[in-house]
């Protein structure tokens, strides 16, 4: 059943998530144009690959769908349909209603089983759901409705199929007629007096799925379908150009949270869809006073200052299918700081991350660099609290939450930071594992290196000496020149390990004898005190995958069902993390061969 999840999940919302990020043309063509025209200005969320891309091996390779995965998963749904059959069929007085949720199920389950034969191969998209393989997709909010489009091969193909669908299970929409387009409304039963529905459109250009509400006003029905431009939207008004040139956006995908939209929902401070919504379908809430003061003047302005400082989040991807079983993806994220202040204060922390591993390592299990100057931890944190603490708001929820910040100093939850003072960094590669070797208390198989880089290397190792006593009588060595620390590791962890101990000009390492950690040992310890970063991490799954099965096989036990969907995944992704002057950046990158 967990597998069943997996699949659903994947099948759900592979084709909504992340950003396209691909070298293309500036400009834009009219479909996209005139389908961009129907996101409001105001809307919360926006995803937009405006580049084809193949959503059958995306879904295959972002989800780790396995052949032999899709077969248990295509199991798991069949097995599910007949439980939810001799259900229905074991309670005969069932009323119409629950007769009703009940086909409905069925008929989502057996949308998502046709999915995953698409997936596997059997099927083609095209042919058998009229959805174009190669397609381009827009997702975003008109009010608190979420909306989906991707583009159709052929419109009454996917009619043809959504009715064989609804006749199989005796599923009846409603058929409404909305901006001169016919629209598909499927009942949701909530249980609440507010009445959901989902709405589903195609014509020759999208495919459009929508979740409409009572609360939605009837102008705004055309835009749940795309089918109209709205008044105020995101092409008119330059809002799509002005943010992907703002925050360097590769032009062929944009993706986007505005903190402002947010903000305005809760303060009503300028009415949008989103907070008309939400104070249709929740009244109540909103009347309490918890909620209600936040209308306030006073925290409208404030919170508006909370959005201008923190406009929210942005993002693009940039996904290369070279065949069916590889895909690379790489991915950027922008988190903006406004307040050069705040930016300032945060490069103070950026610590050593070399640059050889500020990308994906294919050639370790797992790396990790974390780049943090540990001096300024202390100062920069309590710079930020009181900061915070001593900001000119007059919102009273917010200068309650002041009060108390200024009750409790942060600086000596990080006293302890001046015993690391001098530590610039901390970087972890892990080649290999022997996990029989670790069962049997066998450390002569691990390939491993540990590195710190500092300011003082050598009061540093004293701090070391004095933490680690089997390090009392090793005297450290020159810059450039390695030692045998075989016996203090086994004195240390009180079994023989095979290890040296190497000191470049900013660095101190240990690391196994193998040929691997040496070889890094070398690279770290060139390392410059001017590598800055944040974080980088590289993880191939792939080996990892390989260590799960050797401990399970150690044990004599076979890989768990839940760690199946992992196991085979010959995947490497590497993260870094970075400040740069538009705020916190994240670049995330993903290989996958099967």
């Amino acid at each position: 059943m967990r597998k069943f999840f997996i699949g659903a999940a994947v099948v759900g919302v592979a084709v909504v998530a992340g950003y396209q990020w691909l070298e293309s043309d500036t400009s834009i063509d009219p479909k996209l144009t005139t389908a961009l025209s129907a996101v409001p200005s105001d809307t919360a969320v926006l995803s937009a690959y405006l580049e084809p891309i193949d959503m059958v091996a995306y879904m295959r390779q972002v989800g780790g769908l396995t052949p032999e995965l899709l077969e248990q998963l295509q199991s798991d749904f069949a097995t599910l349909m007949d439980s939810l059959s001799e259900r229905d069929s074991a309670e005969p007085n069932t009323d119409n209603e629950a007769t009703a949720n009940i086909n409905r199920l069925k008929f989502l389950f057996a949308y998502a089983q046709t999915m995953l034969e698409v997936i596997g191969g059997d099927v083609s998209l095209e042919e058998q759901m009229g959805y174009a393989q190669n397609t381009r997709i827009l997702s975003y909010m008109v009010g608190i409705a979420p909306v989906i489009r991707w583009e159709t091969a052929d419109s009454a193909r996917v009619v043809a199929f959504i009715e064989s669908l609804e006749n199989d299970y005796d599923v009846t929409p409603e058929i409404l007629t909305v901006a001169g387009e016919t629209v598909r409304s499927y009942a949701i039963d909530t249980g609440s007096e507010e009445q959901w529905s989902v709405w589903l459109s195609t014509n020759n250009d999208w495919t459009t799925l929508s979740v409409h509400s009572s609360a939605t006003p009837v102008a705004d029905h055309a835009l749940l379908i795309g089918a109209e431009a709205a008044p105020e939207n995101v092409i008119a008004d330059g809002s799509f150009d002005a943010i992907r040139e703002r925050y360097a956006l590769d032009y062929g995908s944009v993706g986007w949270m505005l903190s402002e939209v947010l903000t305005d929902a809760v303060s009503n401070r300028q009415s949008n869809r989103l907070g008309r919504d939400l104070r249709a379908i929740f009244p109540e809430a909103f009347a309490e006073p918890e909620l209600k003061q936040w209308t306030d003047a006073s925290c409208q302005a404030d919170l508006q200052t909370i959005s201008e400082r923190f406009p929210g989040f942005f993002s693009d991807m940039q996904v290369t299918t070279t065949s069916a079983d590889n895909m690379r993806i790489d991915a950027r994220m922008v988190l903006p700081i406004v307040q050069e202040n705040t930016i300032g204060a945060l490069q103070k922390l950026r610590g050593v991350v070399p640059n050889f591993m500020q990308r994906s390592m294919d050639d370790v299990t797992v790396a990790m660099a974390l780049g943090i100057d540990a001096s300024q931890l202390g100062p920069v944190a309590s710079d930020l609290w009181n900061a915070t603490a001593q900001a000119d708001f007059s919102c009273g929820p917010l200068v309650e939450l002041q009060a108390s910040m200024q009750q409790q100093p942060i600086g000596g939850a990080f006293a302890m930071t001046n015993m690391a003072s001098g530590l610039l960094g901390l970087q972890v590669l892990v080649n290999e594992i022997d996990v029989n070797g670790l069962t049997q208390g066998d450390f002569s198989g691990q390939q491993v290196v540990v590195s710190t880089s500092l300011n003082d290397v050598a009061s540093f190792y004293s701090v070391l000496q004095a933490s680690f006593p089997p390090l009392a009588g090793v005297n450290l060595p020159p810059v450039g020149d390695t030692i045998d620390i075989s016996p203090v590791m086994a004195m240390g962890i009180g079994v023989p390990m095979s290890a040296n101990l190497s000191r470049g000009e900013h660095q101190l390492t240990i690391a196994t004898m193998d040929a691997v950690a040496q070889q890094y040992r070398e690279q770290l310890n060139q390392t410059s005190i001017e590598d800055r970063g944040l974080l980088a991490v590289s993880v191939d799954n792939g080996k990892i995958s390989e260590l799960i099965e050797a401990q399970f096989t150690a044990q004599g036990q076979p890989v768990p069902e839940e760690l199946q969907s992992f196991m085979g995944q010959n995947t490497v992704s590497s993260l870094t993390m970075d400040l740069s002057l538009r705020g916190l950046e994240f670049v995330y990158s993903t290989e996958t061969s099967n």
